[in-house]
């Protein structure tokens, strides 16, 4: 049983040993950090807010929390195959991957992947956000050329670009 101190209502250590002890400061300690629910309704309205404001352009720029669009017109259903190729522009890599979906005799899916890192140049790391865009609509327009794999250059494959950081 815990020991409460009657006048303040803290826990204090108790004869259970050092371990229990521990546990009942570390208790006292994360009490501190607990949201009521109304408290956490408002934070999260807050945070939404501003992700709102992020997404603006008339607002983005005094927003605490930016945001960068992004326009997925679908999502999966479950039923594709084929070859898809994805592109991942971290801050120091570009990895190209080429995803392969089909179907088996048991009609599982088996998923296949090869992928090619290359290293970003550091001035294209230190480049503008517009130079990226430019890379990025070459990239789809393209619809296919892998640096990768010479063989998708006669192939369409649908690109997608995962994560773009700027």
């Amino acid at each position: 049983m815990p020991c409460v101190s009657s006048v303040q209502m803290v826990k204090t250590p108790c004869s259970d040993g050092p371990a229990r002890d521990k546990i009942l400061m570390a208790e006292q300690i994360l009490s501190e950090f607990g949201l009521k629910k109304d408290e956490l309704k408002e934070v999260m309205k807050r945070m939404q807010r501003e992700m709102d404001r992020g997404l603006r352009l008339e607002t983005h720029e005094e927003a605490s929390v930016k945001m960068l669009p992004t326009y997925v017109c679908s999502t999966p259903e479950g039923s594709e195959v084929g070859d898809f190729l994805a592109l991942d522009l971290g801050g120091t890599n570009f990895r190209v991957m080429l995803v392969k979906v089909v179907e088996d005799e048991e009609r599982s899916w088996k998923v296949e992947t090869t992928n090619q890192m290359y290293s970003i140049p550091e001035d294209a790391m230190t480049g503008t956000a517009q130079m990226v865009r430019l890379q990025t609509k070459v990239w789809t327009d393209l619809q296919g050329p892998a640096p990768c794999q010479p063989s998708l250059r006669k192939k369409y494959a649908p690109i997608m670009v995962p994560f773009l950081h700027i």
